[in-house]
């Protein structure tokens, strides 16, 4: 055989190996890849499949899914039931007020004081002289002063704070709250004392220190 003739025999025996040699890698490849795409899907060893994966990653609706080894963040959903525990505009008052029936501001700085005897309302400070058969100073069984007039005012009335006895008044007065059967909506200023000695300061026409109408907790000057 020429030199020739022998080359191309060799060139022809590469080519055909080549091309064998090629096929059995694609057939191969292509093996592969579709065993281990069996392998995802069929799931033999309980790992889980890309659609198990994706249902796992499905967050519930205002949760927020982080990536591994990131921390998860929740959305608050703020309830419509929610309270106010600790409010700085919660405001504790005390029980309402009523109606004035005798007026309390003051008018005569210069007239007679709480508890002082009078005959006129001009006399008075307040502008208010009780006289016995007045509203709330009946001749009775719980009558505040039968014998004389006084001077009074109105007190914890009208929703007003102005109406309030002030902490130095209330170690000489009290505010009477009756008679019994006014449920608590007549009340005026009587002056307080320990004995009848102290009524004596107001006036000498008092006789009596007692628990006005028969109640309460401080006694206070009558004459019934």
């Amino acid at each position: 055989m020429s030199h020739r003739a022998w080359a191309r025999l060799v060139r022809a025996v590469a080519t055909q190996g080549l091309l064998i040699t090629s096929l059995a890698v694609a057939s191969c490849s292509s093996g592969r890849g579709s065993r281990g795409q069996d392998a995802i899907q069929s799931d033999p060893d309980g790992v889980d499949s890309p659609s198990d994966v994706a249902e796992d990653t499905v967050a519930p609706e205002g949760d927020t899914i982080a990536p591994e080894g990131d921390t998860v963040a929740t959305t608050d959903v703020e309830s419509d039931d929610a309270t106010c525990d600790d409010c700085d505009d919660v405001i504790d008052t005390d029980p309402p007020l009523s109606v004035c029936t005798y007026p309390f501001a003051l008018v005569n700085p210069e007239g007679h004081t709480l508890g002082q005897g009078c005959t006129l309302d001009s006399e008075c400070q307040y502008g208010v002289c009780m006289q016995p058969g007045d509203l709330g100073n009946e001749a009775g069984e719980d009558a505040i002063n039968t014998k004389f007039g006084f001077c009074t005012r109105g007190c914890d009335c009208n929703a007003d704070t102005d109406s309030r006895l002030s902490d130095e008044e209330k170690v000489d007065f009290l505010c009477y709250v009756g008679p019994p059967g006014s449920q608590g909506k007549l009340k005026y200023v009587l002056p307080r004392c320990t004995t009848v000695a102290d009524c004596l300061d107001y006036d000498p026409n008092y006789d009596t220190c007692a628990l006005p109408g028969g109640s309460g907790v401080f006694k206070a000057c009558v004459a019934p």
